[in-house]
């Protein structure tokens, strides 16, 4: 852990339990669930959701002993909406939560932009995280590649109509709890081509379960596919039931994933789930 971590944390929100640490002047917020003296893992949700989407995971991992710590990225939710929102600096500040926290080796779960931002985590401190659990997050595309990255055109028809409607409904919502700044910027990074993300994914030498959404997900199932022959501990499992997975089939998915991280064989758990 860094030695030169200066920050604390700075208030408590005992109305709904956040906490915030300032990195520069950003207010993070996070919260805790489980045994403070158990063994810690970090949960990161998605572009378009916060702390909210763990609500129905988080404590039924803690009940297993964990220390959870569930991240608001900046931009999102209580967090303070202020750039630059690019998945370096969101990494970045996953790092610097652990660091102002004290967490050394951890397990580390991530869904869509939160689990692209593990990736990163995971390639430039491969030491410290234990086990890898990526849900259904979109690679970068490779330079000069056709692949164009996620967006309304890579979503199934159903899917589209779905999310736009989604979209319209919330609207409102959606302003409030996040900065529409941020998600115009997002999408654009996950368009970028990123040669250096895919040539560092043989560094993540921690145990990954990566989950894919099927085939009404954006995300592509060959690209997964990609990212697995290039970690050197990975295994791709598919549930067909669209991009949140942990939301969608929250039994199934509490089930591989607890049995993952307590080291258990995946395809004992999997029933449904189509092992890739």
């Amino acid at each position: 852990m860094s030695s030169s971590v200066a920050a604390t944390v700075v208030w408590v929100d005992e109305a709904d339990a956040y906490r915030y640490v300032d990195r520069a002047g950003v207010k993070l917020a996070y919260r805790e669930l489980g045994d403070p003296d158990g063994e810690p893992v970090l949960l990161v949700h998605g572009l378009f959701a916060g702390g909210w989407s763990w609500d129905g995971f988080a404590p039924r991992l803690a009940a297993t002993g964990r220390r959870v710590i569930v991240a608001e990225l900046r931009g999102h939710g209580r967090s303070d909406r202020t750039g630059p929102y690019t998945f370096e600096v969101f990494a970045g500040d996953l790092i610097f939560l652990l660091d102002t926290l004290g967490v050394g080796s951890l397990d580390l779960i991530g869904h869509s932009l939160g689990g692209h931002a593990a990736s990163i985590l995971a390639q430039r401190q491969p030491a410290r995280v234990r086990r890898l659990v990526i849900e259904d997050a979109p690679p970068p595309p490779y330079p000069g590649d056709r692949y164009r990255g996620p967006g309304l055109r890579s979503l199934p028809p159903r899917s589209r109509v779905l999310l736009l409607a989604f979209l319209i409904a919330r609207y409102r919502w959606i302003r409030q709890h996040l900065d529409l700044d941020m998600a115009k910027t997002v999408l654009r990074e996950f368009r970028r081509p990123d040669e250096l993300w895919w040539s560092q994914l043989p560094s993540i030498t921690a145990p990954t379960l990566l989950i894919h959404g099927g085939p009404d997900s954006h995300v592509p199932g060959y690209r997964l596919e990609e990212m697995e022959r290039l970690m050197p501990d990975c295994r791709l499992v598919t549930f067909p039931v669209g991009h949140r997975v942990h939301l969608s089939d929250p039994d199934r998915f509490a089930e591989l994933v607890l049995a993952f991280l307590a080291g258990g064989p995946v395809t004992l758990v999997t029933r449904k789930a189509e092992v890739a």
